[in-house]
């Protein structure tokens, strides 16, 4: 993610103060919590192209 906060979040080092956030941060872990294992880092805005890459393979397996 290019978002250093929501990492954090999902890692459990931040809190998550705001209500909206807080209801996906629950449902990404209920998600997670079905996979065998799982990473999350943070990718600097310019180095964006890969994440983005990485993110659509990610979501074409959960369509497979």
């Amino acid at each position: 993610s290019d978002s250093e906060l929501v990492v954090k979040q999902i890692k459990g080092d931040y809190k998550v103060k705001n209500e909206r956030m807080a209801t996906l941060h629950k449902k990404t872990h209920q998600l997670l919590s079905k996979v065998d294992s799982w990473d999350i880092s943070h990718v600097l805005r310019e180095k964006n192209d890969e994440a983005d890459k990485l993110s659509k393979e990610g979501l074409s397996k959960l369509k497979n």
